[in-house]
């Protein structure tokens, strides 16, 4: 009877365990703020301009621009992940042709169950994309149109995804070029609309802030691309590189996953190398790596071995294949058993401090309330969950909601001198305080401010998994 369903039985499972992850415990962070009141507060045109201080495409922030227009409830956001990484696991489970053990494994490693599903960003397209891309692609000279737009919402989707995305489409205009008594008026309309696409994402994120603010590495060179591919490992797989035997079998199983795929299909391995390469390319000139973008790497590799899986041949290197399988099973694995950790991490503990601030801000502070902060992108996690509350931005002297990565973000200021100033301006009112963000630099200072009865501590979250434990401050006029 299990076995007749556990197609159904591992779906429900995969549902229900994320849903709860989800909605029930996570509490989201300034990123996810970010996406959410860009997308609330801009045009669908300013949306567009706002992406080159962001570094990103605007595919996700126009699917949660309906929603968070019409003043739907910001968990929405949450519910949007786990809905596309639920429709995810169905075309895995239902459409790809692999075993269901690794179904399984890949269902509960670290990006199913948690990375993607649970923190709302714009990575959770990417799964999506990738194994529709797959399912497609033994036809895709037969679907041309529908391969290419796929392949543009991937572009779409983050840019760390340009490389492979490009690879792709790379190698289907080599094949349609040599296979050109089949091109038709479907294949001229799919590179016209892929290449003006294309384009369009080129326009909208050249000159970012991101490219000048972000680099860390002036010279790529073999070196500082090991260094990098390490760092995404780390990401990956944490802390079982620190035990030498599990990093040696983590290396080896990667090693082995290349050389294996590569015999399969030299093009797909290379088509995906380059993928991996541009990635790591990434990360050193544009963004520090992260979780999420790290174990991209893990979904290019799945990526491969599933469309590698329709052009294996039943002999070949039939006896390593044994070998190989086993080790993706190692890999997977290790991926399973950091998901649960990081699960169960989140359910103990407060993800962000964001959401008690702001039921805190809600419950014991009235609609007229103004409060001051230093731009900083950790304060923005908290307007989400507020209504009628106002955060004025000290440094563009202006009220504002989400972060721009301008030189504004990157300037200092010296609490004394907002706290001197604050009093001076809103010496008539009562209803005007300063938060902070425990990931201020400066945040020893504040108790010698306390000191001078100027500002009175009222509130402090507790700690919390990322640096976002928030102080709240009430402004006193009389001292």
């Amino acid at each position: 009877m299990i076995k007749k369903h556990k197609n159904i039985i591992l779906l429900l499972i995969y549902i229900t365990v994320t849903f709860c992850l989800t909605v029930i415990f996570h509490e989201k962070w300034r990123d996810e703020a970010q996406s959410w009141l860009i997308a609330r507060d801009l045009s669908f045109i300013d949306i567009i301009k706002q992406m080159r201080f962001e570094g990103h495409p605007p595919l996700w922030h126009f699917i949660l621009a309906p929603f968070a227009k019409l003043g739907i409830n910001y968990i929405i956001e949450s519910i949007i992940s786990w809905l596309i990484m639920c429709c995810t696991s169905i075309l895995l489970i239902y459409k790809i042709n692999i075993k269901f053990i690794y179904k399984v494994l890949i269902l509960f490693s670290l990006p199913f169950i948690y990375l993607y599903p649970v923190i709302s960003r714009s990575y959770v397209l990417i799964p999506l994309f990738l194994i529709m891309i797959a399912i497609i692609y033994p036809n895709r000279k037969n679907n041309v149109l529908k391969y290419s737009m796929l392949l543009l919402l991937l572009s779409y989707t983050h840019v760390l995804m340009l490389g492979l995305a490009l690879s792709l489409y790379f190698s289907l205009f080599i094949e349609t070029i040599l296979d050109y008594k089949k091109i038709n008026y479907k294949t001229v309309i799919s590179f016209i609309l892929s290449f003006l696409g294309l384009i369009i994402l080129f326009l909208i994120l050249k000159n970012g802030v991101q490219v000048n603010t972000h680099v860390h590495v002036k010279t790529i060179s073999l070196d500082s691309f090991i260094h990098a591919f390490n760092d995404i490992i780390k990401y990956v797989f944490g802390e079982y590189l620190s035990k030498s035997f599990l990093r040696f079998l983590i290396y080896l199983s990667i090693g082995n996953l290349i050389v294996y795929e590569f015999f399969i299909s030299k093009k797909n391995t290379i088509i995906c190398l380059v993928g991996i390469l541009f990635q790591i390319g990434i990360n050193l000139k544009l963004y520090y790596t992260s979780e999420q973008k790290a174990n991209l790497l893990l979904l290019i590799f799945l990526f491969l071995i599933i469309v590698n899986r329709y052009s294996i041949k039943k002999n070949i290197l039939k006896p390593y294949r044994h070998i190989s399988y086993l080790m993706y099973f190692v890999l997977l694995a290790l991926s399973c058993y950091v998901g649960f950790k990081y699960s169960l991490n989140d359910i103990k503990n407060e993800y962000s401090g964001s959401l008690h601030t702001a039921q805190y801000i809600m419950k014991k502070t009235n609609k007229n309330s103004i409060f001051l902060f230093i731009d900083e992108p950790s304060i923005s996690a908290i307007i989400p969950y507020t209504k009628n509350r106002k955060f004025y931005s000290v440094q563009r002297k202006k009220y504002i909601s989400y972060v721009v990565w301008d030189e504004f973000s990157f300037n200092s200021l010296k609490i004394e001198d907002i706290i001197d100033d604050v009093v001076k301006k809103y010496n008539s009112r009562r209803d005007v305080y300063y938060i902070v963000s425990q990931k201020r630099e400066n945040i020893e200072k504040l108790p010698s401010i306390e000191k001078t009865k100027k500002i009175s501590k009222i509130y402090e979250n507790k700690d919390t998994i990322i640096d976002e434990k928030y102080i709240i401050y009430k402004l006193n006029y009389n001292n």
